[in-house]
């Protein structure tokens, strides 16, 4: 796959399909009808996975999955509910990196999200090790399995082999897993202290083209500028992310309208897109939002796609 322009269009993981993990919930209890919550109640809701806070007093019957409840439609509104993102088991799910699930030790999921081939993680902290396991069926035969190493030191000479600090890999491309309709996968992360995962994502890698040389990866800071009424100035830290742009040539004209669907079809859709699977290309990949413009002649498809990168 090395040199092709791709993208891994992620499967939605359901509760169906997430059988057991060990990052632990913040332990809200499911939201009640029929309970009157205070200013600061917490709760949870099954259907979306999110834990809400309560707003006001006397907050009775008002669900907080009902986008309603949250706004202000008008400057009279009661806002009742804030929404609090993703449980911490599911904030690997949302496909966004900034919300992460965090586990003690070993970050550990087991999924059957049907047939896949591959697997990407990104957003990882205080891993050492990625271990996937794949069997046949839930409790079946292992037909797949690979532990990688998490270590993205690259010592250009003895003394950067001793004295600089351990570089850890916050992410990870596996391709060409086994497909199964009813497998199982076992996912690892392993650490010695609180292991982080911005987002995992299962599905099945789509080739758009052959990636030329000339790609370009954009690292952008979300940190700002706040000056205050007598000028002095705060830098104010924030996430970062990647943006990519790349063009990439078809065969023929038909691979290019094939091309163009898969990017039609993930118009405002997070997936993970890709230069190449060599390590020493591992600049020119990005989770983000696609989209791009495709020209043809008559006999193939130049693609330019630009990928705005997400946290």
């Amino acid at each position: 796959m090395s040199g092709l322009l791709s993208v891994l269009v992620p499967t939605t993981i359901t509760a169906a399909m997430l059988t057991s993990t060990t990052a632990t919930s913040e332990g809200y209890a499911a939201w009640d009808k029929t309970k009157t919550y205070a200013v600061g109640d917490y709760c949870y809701s099954a259907s979306t996975q999110h834990n809400y806070r309560s707003l006001v007093a006397n907050n009775l019957n008002k669900d907080p999955t009902d986008a309603v409840n949250r706004t202000a439609a008008t400057s009279s509104s009661i806002v009742y509910w804030q929404d609090l993102g993703p449980a911490n088991p599911w904030a690997m799910f949302d496909k966004k990196i900034g919300t992460a699930t965090t586990a003690n030790g070993n970050l550990t999921v087991v999924l059957r999200p049907g047939a896949f081939t591959d697997f990407y993680v990104v957003g990882v902290e205080g891993a050492n090790s990625l271990t996937v396991t794949v069997r046949d069926a839930a409790g079946g035969e292992v037909v797949y399995t690979s532990t990688t190493a998490m270590e993205a030191s690259a010592p250009d000479d003895y003394w950067e082999y001793f004295f600089d600090p351990f570089e850890s890999q916050t992410d990870l491309l596996l391709t060409g897993l086994p497909p199964y309709g009813t497998g199982e996968a076992t996912i690892t992360l392993a650490g010695g202290g609180t292991v982080k995962c911005g987002a995992m994502a299962v599905g099945a890698v789509k080739v758009l083209g052959k990636s030329k040389a000339d790609a370009e990866a954009e690292p952008t800071s979300f940190a700002f500028i706040n000056t205050d009424q007598w000028g002095e100035t705060d830098i104010v830290e924030g996430p970062s992310a990647t943006n990519l742009s790349v063009q990439a040539t078809t065969d023929t004209r038909d691979d290019g309208r094939k091309a163009q669907a898969i990017v039609t079809s993930l118009l405002g859709k997070p997936a993970f897109w890709f230069c190449s699977d060599r390590p020493d290309a591992a600049g020119l990949r990005t989770w983000g939002l696609g989209s791009g413009r495709f020209s043809y002649n008559s006999e193939r498809c130049t693609i330019s796609l630009t990928v705005k990168g997400m946290i």
